[in-house]
């Protein structure tokens, strides 16, 4: 009688708790799986045959906010200047706030897709993971709510059969929250204090050459031709929060403050570090193109002009610099195509 209505409890809290999730991520009961929530898109193109002979030129986008096509004109810009071929398709994969880790775990998400094309463009979304001291800082950025989370999806491939362990794993990292157990950096603008006393070190260095290199590694496995590209990003002089709220400085829309990644001078350096790190895995790999298969590099950052005419703020490009940073990466898709 005791197992009996345990083994009731159980397949009412499965079913409770199930529930949950079907009204909060509108997911099927009975494959509650949270990976196509957190990244959409994947599922989508995980639905179709991607060949290398299937009679179409694929080209995946991974990135952040820039790529994507609610904060700029590059993904309508790239089919206008390919000519709207039908036999182009553009799978974007890009999302605001997402990292160099974000499109690591995506590409990875993809085993068995063959693309004609890879192109990750990204370098100042994990700036913000360094505002934090470093006995917060963790390598595979979990100190950080988003990829907690994340990784938490990632861990319980249970959840088709049982949700209850993931269930259990979350309610122990909100108690660990709540009692300041564990501090995390905040989801949106960093911590003022934080950014001020720990933002100019860049920490990041080393994981987002992880995730660069993994990214290579997995195009390289699949015969991908990658596209990599240093990270175009414009802070004019006289830069200050004050007057890019009175929009006083030379960009055209003012969509995101410096700030949103951390003190400007910090966000800077980062950039600066991130895009060295995208020059010397550039470099490696150019060396050896016969071991490391159809690899190509644009230094962005030096051919994007520094003005309010391609820039809407300190990265987001205006429809003139979209247009132009298509009209330098169409070499390579040509000499694909």
């Amino acid at each position: 009688m005791l197992i009996f209505c345990a083994l009731f409890l159980l397949i009412g809290c499965e079913a409770c708790l199930r529930w949950v999730l079907v009204v909060k991520y509108k997911v099927p009961f009975f494959s509650p799986t949270l990976v196509n929530r957190i990244y959409p898109g994947l599922e989508e193109i995980n639905a179709l045959t991607l060949t290398e002979h299937d009679g179409y030129f694929d080209i995946l986008l991974l990135g952040g906010s820039v790529l994507n096509r609610e904060f700029g004109s590059l993904e309508t810009e790239l089919y206008k200047q390919l000519g709207n071929s039908p036999k182009i398709r553009i799978h974007n994969l890009a999302q605001p706030a997402h990292s160099s880790l974000d499109s690591k775990i995506k590409y990875d998400l993809l085993k068995g897709k063959h693309f004609d094309l890879v192109i990750f463009y990204e370098g100042i979304n994990e700036v913000r993971a360094n505002n934090c001291p470093p006995s917060v800082f963790r390598s595979d950025y979990s100190h950080y709510a988003w990829y907690e989370d994340v990784q938490r999806i990632l861990r319980h491939k249970e959840m088709n059969s049982t949700v209850i362990p993931f269930f259990i794993d979350l309610a122990a990292a909100n108690i660990r929250r709540k009692i300041g157990v564990e501090r995390m950096v905040p989801p949106h603008f960093p911590d003022p204090e934080w950014a001020e006393k720990y933002g100019q070190d860049v920490r990041t260095e080393q994981s987002f050459r992880k995730n660069v290199l993994d990214i290579v590694h997995r195009a390289e496995s699949t015969g991908d031709p990658l596209l990599l590209m240093t990270f175009a990003f414009y802070i004019p002089g006289d830069y200050s929060l004050q007057k890019f709220k009175a929009k006083q400085l030379d960009y055209d829309q003012f969509v995101s403050p410096a700030e949103l990644w951390g003190r400007p001078e910090n966000v800077k350096k980062g950039l600066e570090v991130h895009n060295r790190v995208l020059q010397n895995i550039a470099k490696d790999l150019q060396s050896d193109d016969a071991k490391h298969g159809k690899f190509y590099f644009i230094d962005m950052n030096n051919l994007i002009s520094k003005s309010r005419d391609n820039f809407n703020d300190i990265c987001h490009l205006t429809e003139e610099g979209c247009r132009k940073f298509v009209s330098y990466i169409l070499p390579v898709i040509k000499k694909l195509f």
